[in-house]
C-alpha cells in the first residue's frame, strides 16, 4: 500500500526529533565531560593548597616549639649565672655552660632552617 503524503511528513519529522534529541543528549555529554574535567582542575588545586598548608603549619609549630626550647635554655642558663655571681667560679663559666652553649647553637640552626622552608612556601 503506497503511503500518504500525510504519513510521509510525519516520518521525517520523527527523525528530525530523533536527531535533535541525540545532538542535544551529546551536547550535554560533552558539557558534563568538560564540567568534570573543571571539578578535576579545582580539586587538584585545592588538594596542593591544603598539602602546601599543612606543611607550613607543620613548619611553624615546629619553629614555635624550638623557640620554646631555646628560650627556657636562657632562663636555666639565667639561674646558673645567677647562682655564680658571688662565687668565685666566674672561671668555670666556659665548662658549665658548654653542653648548653651547643645546645644553643643546634636550636639556632634548626629555626633558621625551618624559617627558611617556611618562607619558600606560599599560598
Amino acid at each position: 500500500m503506497p503511503k500518504t503524503i500525510k504519513e510521509s511528513t510525519t516520518t521525517q519529522k520523527t527523525e528530525t526529533t530523533d536527531e535533535k534529541i541525540k545532538k542535544v543528549g551529546d551536547r550535554l555529554s560533552e558539557v558534563a565531560d568538560r564540567g568534570v574535567d573543571v571539578l578535576k582542575e579545582v580539586f587538584g588545586k585545592v588538594k596542593d593548597f591544603s598539602v602546601d598548608a599543612a606543611e607550613l603549619t607543620r613548619l611553624k609549630v615546629d619553629i614555635h616549639r624550638l623557640k620554646g626550647d631555646r628560650d627556657r635554655m636562657y632562663t636555666v642558663m639565667g639561674e646558673k649565672l645567677w647562682e655564680l655571681r658571688d662565687s668565685d667560679k666566674l672561671r668555670e663559666l666556659k665548662t658549665l655552660f658548654e653542653g648548653d652553649f651547643k645546645k644553643l647553637e643546634t636550636l639556632h640552626s634548626e629555626i633558621k632552617e625551618k624559617e627558611k622552608l617556611a618562607s619558600k612556601i606560599s599560598l
